[in-house]
């Protein structure tokens, strides 16, 4: 049975990330722009019409408000999936075809694989949703009850704070198994960017046996944990920034616009890297995972 490398397919990734960086700027600066202008004009086209005290920043929301902001809300959802998902299925290409017939041109187009992506993406979205209730089910209800027998005519703040760790325990448990089962559905993603129509859920499925904990290593060590980080330093550095800025000219559009910019493009780096990871996984078990012939009629 093949065994996926788990450090070497991290450090391929990386690799890849840092000899493309020329093109990860081509193929991301255009999303960069778009989520970061749209967020700026919703903030700054909502934002005064829901304060009724400038100097105290009192929000007043009513029912116009109300679906203004889901309508906000509502275009912004819809155009971060068309960005977010375009981004992703150009960036599967880079790394898995020949980038002499790949460009950042296909950013602008809607394909059929878009729409397998997209599709897939909402079935797994689902799927997930499903399995982590079942799964958080089945161990929150062992648990609950002991913590509600060991509760019970009690209190304490002690208690509070040892049920919100067990809370927390049952809920880290939930989602590390709801990934390692699903894991062979997210092989079907880098299938459907380059038209690969013999992986999908089944296959994907197949081809991970055996190897969900080593996809769970490398998206948790390679990508998740790496992104977080980069967030967290890029949220203290943008709020630096922004802070200065105000203190020196006051708030402006282009200072929330360049801390937009700079936030979106840690975003757009992480789903590069979890991208990279994941397509480098895909065309290790293809090559290494013989799929079911296909009988004949």
């Amino acid at each position: 049975m093949y065994k996926l490398p788990v450090w070497q397919t991290i450090k391929d990734g990386y690799s890849f990330i840092w000899a493309e960086r020329r093109a990860w700027l081509d193929y991301a600066l255009g999303p960069i722009l778009v989520i970061a202008a749209l967020l700026v004009g919703i903030f700054t086209i909502l934002g005064p019409s829901f304060i009724t005290d400038p100097e105290t920043l009192e929000l007043s929301i009513g029912r116009g408000e109300i679906a203004q902001i889901g309508a906000a809300l509502a275009i912004f959802l819809v155009v971060n999936l068309i960005v977010y998902v375009s981004f992703a299925v150009a960036w599967h290409r880079r790394f898995l075809i020949d980038s002499t017939m790949t460009s950042p041109r296909e950013l602008l187009t809607w394909r059929k694989r878009h729409w397998i992506f997209l599709l897939r993406l909402i079935l797994v979205a689902l799927i997930s949703m499903i399995v982590a209730a079942i799964i958080g089910f089945l161990i929150s209800l062992p648990t609950g009850i002991v913590v509600a027998i060991a509760g019970a005519g009690t209190a304490s703040a002690e208690f509070g704070i040892g049920a919100f760790i067990v809370f927390f325990f049952n809920w880290l448990a939930t989602i590390i198994l709801t990934y390692v089962l699903l894991a062979g559905l997210l092989l079907s993603f880098p299938a459907a960017a380059i038209e690969d129509d013999e992986v999908g859920f089944g296959a994907g499925w197949r081809m991970a046996k055996g190897n969900r904990w080593r996809m769970f290593a490398i998206v948790l060590v390679g990508a998740a944990i790496p992104t977080f980080v980069l967030t967290v330093i890029a949220a203290l550095i943008i709020e630096g920034i922004a802070l200065g800025f105000e203190v020196a000219v006051g708030a402006s559009i282009t200072v929330q616009f360049v801390s937009e910019l700079f936030g979106q493009a840690i975003t757009f780096l992480g789903i590069a890297i979890g991208v990279s990871m994941l397509s480098i996984m895909y065309r290790r078990m293809r090559d290494n995972v013989p799929l079911e012939a296909t009988k004949s009629a």
